[in-house]
């Protein structure tokens, strides 16, 4: 199982800069989706067998992909799933925010804890395929929640919290169907500011290391 975090662009994504971001959150997210269902060994179910996400679009049966590329008018060409976040809510976790102060005072680092939601969406035309998916995403995101847990900088919380039953899509030409799956997260984030002659001169968002 810990052969995912092996991908050289996957690992590339995780040791940039140490930290996390909402960016870079959801692209971790989308790169373990495409990894998992790229492998039909991996399947649960072997109905989904011919079910497999591919690089060349012409060769892949299944299309993974961020949710802001979802259009309803291709909807139901072939199975899709589609990865996003919820709102990126923050909370205090020190006095003031505040992480450190440098000697100068130059450079300010405030710090919070982020919460979000990962939703993964499994989009087909039959209602059973889209749960079949969502119950396959659901067994890998689970098991990988130690290497989650070891592998993401600065992630504090990671749990997967719902699986939803397959619904309706709405204003779609064909009848199409989605059923969710839903992994709820937490990680430090920091906040550095930089002085210069009393003014600010940037400000940078990053996550912080665990430890």
């Amino acid at each position: 199982m810990s052969n995912f975090i092996n991908g050289a662009s996957l690992r590339e994504l995780l040791d940039e800069e140490g930290f996390l971001d909402p960016v870079r959150m959801r692209r971790i997210f989308l790169m373990l989706a495409r990894y998992h269902f790229s492998e039909p060994s991996n399947y649960i179910d072997p109905e989904l067998v011919p079910i497999i996400y591919n690089d060349d679009s012409q060769k892949s049966t299944l299309d993974v992909d961020l949710d802001f590329t979802y259009n309803s008018e291709e909807i139901g060409r072939k199975p899709a799933i589609y990865i996003g976040t919820s709102p990126f809510q923050f909370e205090k976790q020190v006095v003031d925010n505040l992480n450190e102060v440098s000697e100068d005072r130059s450079i300010i680092s405030t710090t919070t804890q982020c919460s979000t939601s990962i939703s993964i969406r499994h989009i087909t035309t039959a209602a059973d395929l889209s749960l079949s998916l969502a119950t396959q995403s659901i067994g890998f995101f689970g098991n990988i929640r130690p290497y989650v847990m070891s592998e993401i900088p600065g992630i504090l919380a990671y749990e997967v919290s719902q699986l939803t039953s397959p619904a309706m899509v709405e204003d779609t030409k064909i009848r199409v169907f989605q059923s969710n799956v839903e992994l709820k997260l937490a990680f430090n984030t920091i906040w550095l500011t930089y002085i210069e002659s009393l003014r600010i001169k940037s400000i940078m968002f990053e996550g912080r290391p665990k430890g």
